[in-house]
């Protein structure tokens, strides 16, 4: 048998009682909210004032986005500053950009989407007009960052080229406008150079793609907003 007597006389099983999100089962208020939920909590709890989540946990993730805020004042530079860095970054761009600038620094929608297309091109001319140069460069003086070129270079033409030879123009707008964790304005620049394509047409298709990325992530985080309100 086992397990204690209540105040009533009944037996309570320790089994039978409710675990935190620590061992499983009902989460505790105290416990850190998880951090592949945050982007949309983010987003939910900028825009809803309820008391439900409903998701009912909207409350409980608030507190995450104040504490992003208080941060980001903290910075010795500019919010717009924040935004252009953080699109500009090759793993970030603009799938996390937008969501930041609306979501954490409370941005209008066209505000958000201008800095953060103003960031995600920021890296692309000298990506086209350097990665030449390094590549020669490294040949000569650093092999061990020519070698990772060189297979960098070799998978992409691996998983592109029959794209590439099909589309041609229209693959690279795509390869750039679909934000993925695989794709983006950084991608977009490296394919353009290893299928040679010309710098500034490459630039031109380039700014189409990221453009077209602006607003399918704008989208979705307006279509966040949306859901909050209903």
């Amino acid at each position: 048998m086992g397990g204690r007597i209540d105040e009533h006389g009944a037996r309570v099983n320790p089994s039978s009682r409710p675990r935190t999100s620590n061992g499983g089962g009902v989460r505790s208020r105290a416990d850190p909210a998880p951090l592949e939920i945050l982007p949309v909590a983010l987003i939910w709890s900028s825009s809803h004032d309820s008391t439900t989540f409903s998701p009912e946990d909207l409350p409980y993730f608030r507190p995450v986005r104040e504490a992003v805020q208080q941060w980001v004042e903290g910075l010795p530079i500019p919010e717009p500053v924040a935004v252009v860095l953080l699109a500009a970054l090759p793993i970030t761009e603009l799938r996390l950009a937008i969501p930041f600038a609306r979501g954490v620094l409370e941005w209008g929608a066209m505000e958000a989407f201008f800095w953060s297309v103003l960031g995600n091109l920021l890296p692309v001319p000298f990506i086209l007009g350097l990665l030449g140069p390094v590549t020669s460069w490294a040949e000569k003086h650093w092999s061990w960052l020519h070698r990772f070129l060189e297979k960098l270079f070799a998978h992409t033409r691996k998983r592109h080229t029959v794209k590439f030879d099909r589309l041609r123009d229209l693959a690279l707008i795509a390869f750039v406008a679909i934000p993925l964790p695989i794709t983006g304005a950084w991608s977009g620049s490296l394919a353009a150079f290893v299928f040679g394509v010309e710098r500034r047409k490459a630039f031109g298709l380039i700014l189409v793609g990221v453009l077209i990325a602006g607003l399918v992530v704008s989208v979705l985080v307006e279509a966040g907003f949306l859901l909050a309100e209903g």
